[in-house]
């Protein structure tokens, strides 16, 4: 099977990404770091704007970083120990146990799994960390989820890509190269205003592929709606995102 990612989604979308999508906590990278052996090399695939590749850079001296989409690198946050790159997950040239760990951050059902799951077992040294996470449908307060559950799930429900339902499944489907440890919980929060959660809603790829086909914007048709449950508009509400993360370590031999 080849690569379903092929960044037409994302790169005409790119600085809606970068604007709009939310970074992911702390704690997280500190919970990787612990986990790693050695902090000298990691690898973050398909980093879009280098969101988790700035986590990243500070606890391990040198993160490459790659995507297929030219235009999401030209917008992403650039760090002196990061080093961007235009590249395939299935296909690197990374040499053979270089990497202390690999990340996939939000990407990981775009992927070629098994091409994927072949490169990172030969690059990863022994007791090398993969990591891989989602975050999950935001959560803001019964009113506006009740509004957005509707979008997502009705209004886009068609123009979701079929991937969309293995990350919705936390990858159980897949199996994966080593085996996996327990991992805690995470979770992104921000205090957004509604512009800005209008923003993250039109940054989805769903509501890209709904404005292509049918020549309008399912946000503006939600508006009111979102309005009402929302209250006051001039008020900032905390948005949050729950993270699902499978983690595996490469056997020492």
């Amino acid at each position: 099977m080849e690569s379903v990612y092929k960044g037409f989604n994302f790169s005409s979308n790119a600085e809606n990404y970068r604007r709009y999508r939310p970074d992911y906590p702390d704690q997280l990278y500190h919970y990787l770091a612990m986990l790693s052996d050695n902090h000298e090399n990691a690898w973050d695939v398909a980093t879009g704007n280098g969101q988790a590749a700035i986590g990243l850079a500070q606890h391990f001296s040198k993160v490459y970083a790659s995507d297929i989409s030219t235009r999401q690198l030209e917008n992403a946050h650039q760090r002196k120990n990061i080093k961007y790159f235009v590249g395939s997950a299935e296909q690197c040239k990374f040499p053979d146990e270089s990497m202390d760990i690999i990340t996939v951050a939000q990407a990981l059902h775009w992927l070629d799994i098994d091409k994927f799951f072949s490169e990172a077992k030969r690059i990863l040294r022994p007791g090398g960390i993969l990591a891989v996470w989602n975050y999950q449908l935001l959560e803001i307060n019964l009113e506006v989820d009740a509004v957005i559950r509707h979008l997502y799930d009705h209004v886009l429900g068609d123009y979701w890509p079929m991937q969309r339902k293995t990350l919705e499944n936390h990858f159980s489907e897949y199996q994966f190269p080593f085996k996996t440890i327990p991992a805690p919980d995470f979770k992104v929060e921000k205090t957004w205003t509604f512009d800005q959660v209008i923003g993250y809603l039109n940054s989805w790829s769903a509501t890209q592929n709904y404005i292509q086909q049918e020549q309008k914007n399912p946000i503006s048709q939600l508006s009111q709606k979102l309005i009402f449950a929302w209250c006051d508009t001039n008020h900032m509400k905390k948005v949050r995102w729950p993270i699902k993360l499978t983690v595996c370590r490469k056997p020492e031999s």
